[in-house]
């Protein structure tokens, strides 16, 4: 359930800066931009639940549509992403981070980008709010996300 109290916060980083240090670890931007969701993540865990003991995964959408004639709207799929957010070290958080969201653009490929969108269509859309109430109230392990973290790039 989504509560009233909910805030929201932003940071501002220079892009020259966030290019240059991933650069200097060998990763892209994305995942640069995964890691920091990791830590601060991480650091809403701790603070409310006292552990992060475990990763959790995030749900990355993907744009299956990769022509560059693109003019508007989105063909989405998507990507579950292993997000580290039980490693304390920043370092190994980003390290583990790159690999996390390797292997997942790897499956993306080998399972085609539009499996997400595929599966979803299995599910009759006058169940879908049903079902996924029911998945959300359930407290297990086996969930097929925790949350969703987006950088897909609108219309040209």
């Amino acid at each position: 359930m989504v509560s009233p109290r909910r805030t929201f916060a932003t940071a501002t980083l220079s892009l020259a800066q966030v290019k240059e240090t991933s650069k200097h670890l060998q990763i892209t931007i994305n995942d640069m931009v995964m890691a920091m969701a990791a830590g601060a993540l991480r650091q809403l865990l701790l603070r409310y639940d006292g552990r992060a003991d475990r990763p959790i995964v995030a749900s990355v959408p993907t744009s299956t549509d990769r022509s560059p004639h693109r003019i508007s709207g989105n063909e989405l799929g998507g990507m579950a992403v292993s997000l580290p957010t039980h490693i304390d070290d920043p370092l190994q958080r980003v390290r583990l981070t790159a690999l996390g969201t390797g292997i997942a653009k790897e499956n993306n490929e080998l399972f085609g980008p539009e499996l997400y969108g595929k599966l979803i269509t299995y599910l009759p859309s006058i169940a879908a709010p049903a079902a996924f109430r029911w998945l959300s109230r359930r407290d297990t392990r086996n969930k097929v996300f925790n949350v969703p973290i987006s950088n897909v790039a609108g219309p040209a």
